[in-house]
């Protein structure tokens, strides 16, 4: 899957070969030291400008699609309601499709939570979500690995 979050490369390596390996890496923009924090903050808006997520548009996975800007869920063409917390959840899952992501991770990206406050929120919301995705059609698409995690996926773990 690809992955189109905005990448601003800094190094101390400025010459022309490190720069062009940084670019055909995958970053975005490169900006070698010395730089003013003025500077970098204009390319994160320059890059932001160019709509960093804008390559992340519709996420599919076998029936199942997203759409991002819209915030649209469906499978088999029929729209699912979900909240904000919800969609933000199939969103990481997607994005990470045959990946197993653990709760902590979850916690991070969905929640903004940077350490684990002991509950099952996860485990909560994504036994909602097989309700939502999963129900009344022949092929499960969000799996539980036991003791690691969550994943999307159209093949059994």
């Amino acid at each position: 899957m690809h992955n189109s979050t905005p990448v601003l490369m800094l190094s101390a390596r400025g010459d022309v070969d490190h720069r062009i390996s940084g670019l055909d890496a995958g970053a975005d923009d490169y900006l070698a030291k010395p730089f003013s924090m003025g500077e970098v903050v204009a390319r994160i808006r320059a890059i932001a400008r160019r709509g960093g997520e804008s390559g992340a548009i519709l996420l599919r996975l076998a029936d199942l699609t997203l759409d991002v800007p819209h915030r649209v869920a469906q499978r088999a063409g029929k729209n699912i309601e979900l909240s904000p917390r919800e969609f933000r959840l199939v969103q990481v899952l997607m994005q990470n499709v045959d990946t197993v992501c653990n709760r902590t991770m979850l916690l991070r990206l969905v929640w903004d939570y940077n350490f684990d406050p002991g509950t099952n929120l996860v485990d909560v919301y994504v036994r909602k979500l097989r309700d939502k995705i999963d129900q009344g059609h022949a092929i499960p698409l969000l799996h539980t690995v036991r003791g690691v995690g969550y994943l999307m996926s159209d093949k059994q773990p």
